[in-house]
């Protein structure tokens, strides 16, 4: 080539390193896909959880006393009405048996408490595992546990109305009507 002649075109060089930075930034976005993809997963969960602790919250606080848990269709299985843990599928609906639990994807897991005359409730969304009830033989039963880091948690307050007593009512006394107290009425005479 000559001083004055023009190039035309790319060399191999500069394609291999376009080829190069395309190819980066193409990786690098499809792992925005996958990520953001994860993140929606996330999200659903968390909503779904949220809108579930806000439901059995409401039905609680909605009740006459701490008890009302029994009310709740999901929780009627709690041993004392006050603690308990409910398994959930991939999509937040409860599992209807323990022989199904094996399925659980989720954990919630509710606790009552009694603090000064508030009532405490801690719902504790966390995913499940199955964990053997004994570590050295591997043909143990298997419980389902929350792991470590929970999905969602939600503590509420609140005092519920304490029953007042009817109040009895006073004997009425009519007034004599001011006639002296012979019940005839008139001047006396």
């Amino acid at each position: 080539m000559t001083a004055g002649r023009r190039r035309r075109g790319f060399t191999l060089a500069e394609m291999i390193l376009a080829l190069a930075v395309l190819s980066l930034v193409g990786v690098l976005i499809a792992r925005l896909f996958v990520l953001s993809s994860q993140l929606a997963d996330r999200a659903r969960v968390l909503d779904r959880a949220t809108v579930l602790c806000a439901n059995i919250l409401e039905t609680w606080k909605s009740g006459p006393d701490a008890e009302a848990l029994s009310r709740i269709p999901e929780l009627q299985d709690m041993p004392d009405g006050r603690n308990g843990a409910l398994a959930l599928d991939a999509d937040l609906d409860p599992l209807p048996d323990p022989e199904s639990w094996t399925d659980a994807r989720y954990l919630l897991i509710v606790t009552v408490v009694e603090d000064a005359g508030l009532e405490r409730m801690r719902l504790t969304l966390a995913p499940a595992t199955l964990q053997p009830t004994d570590a050295a033989d591997p043909d143990a039963r298997r419980m389902l546990m929350p792991a470590e880091d929970p999905l969602h948690e939600v503590v509420v307050h609140f005092r519920f109305p304490v029953p007042t007593p009817e109040p009895t009512p006073e004997p009425t006394v009519e007034p004599d009507g001011g006639d002296g107290g012979d019940g005839e009425g008139g001047d006396g005479g």
